[in-house]
């Protein structure tokens, strides 16, 4: 299904019109989290948010092909991590207990939830100690989405932690000294160095770094010290492998 909008004003072909027509990438979330129910058995169910807690949804990420050289200067450091094709996790500690959430909803800490499976002591440790950061991931393996990654459960890597109190993610350095602190993984680092285009679109057609022969889903990209742009939204693009989804 598509949107066909006459083009009067807005430029010749080529030209990116999302910032004049407030277009923003859509992904279905909750289909995803459906489906993974289904594939799995892993049967999962919303909570209600803890009191006094806000965690923001997880960032949008919309291409890099639409919008890498809006938001990214040339050569500037940016740090390239693979995309790992799963279910998104956010776990946090408040008020005694551990809390948890999907992209869109909080979820029951329950055995057969993929939440709950993934959780590990360290984990578990890390969350509560850094409390009121929040650790955000993926979870993935068999049963989660159609690439497995070797894995034969659910397990959960690790891709940010969030400040609430300062509304910001983590810098990359940070992050990763929490995440090899506690021994818990972090999605791979294929790149650090200059914004390059082209090496960024050819890094994203490797094969994933979890499973030897396994095809990747793509790459993130963002710069290495997060920054927003001027309409205060947190600058991270993905590029799709074209592999995997030819």
């Amino acid at each position: 299904m598509g949107l066909l909008i006459p083009n009067h004003h807005y430029g010749p072909l080529g030209f990116d019109i999302s910032e004049y027509l407030k277009i923003r990438h859509y992904d279905d979330q909750a289909e995803i989290e459906k489906r993974s129910n289904r594939s799995g058995g892993h049967y999962t169910e919303a909570a209600s948010a803890p009191s006094g807690l806000f965690i923001p949804k997880y960032t949008d990420i919309d291409h890099l092909r639409n919008l890498g050289d809006k938001f990214f200067r040339y050569g500037e450091l940016v740090i390239v991590t693979e995309k790992i094709h799963g279910a998104n996790a956010r776990y946090a500690w408040r008020d005694g207990s551990l809390h948890t959430a999907s992209r869109n909803e909080w979820k029951k800490i329950r055995e057969g939830s993929i939440w709950y499976e993934a959780l590990t002591v360290p984990m578990y440790n890390l969350i509560k100690l850094i409390s009121p950061y929040v650790l955000v991931g993926e979870i993935y393996g068999k049963g989660v989405q159609d690439l497995s990654y070797c894995k034969d459960r659910p397990t959960f890597i690790g891709f940010d932690i969030y400040n609430p109190e300062l509304q910001k993610y983590l810098d990359t350095s940070e992050l990763k000294g929490w995440l090899e602190g506690f021994k818990i993984p972090m999605v791979p680092i294929k790149y650090v160095g200059g914004y390059d285009y082209g090496e960024i679109k050819a890094l994203a057609e490797e094969n994933s770094e979890l499973c030897e022969g396994q095809l990747s889903e793509g790459v993130v990209v963002r710069p290495f010290y997060d920054r927003v742009n001027n309409r205060g939204e947190r600058i991270i693009l993905k590029y799709p492998s074209e592999r995997y989804y030819e």
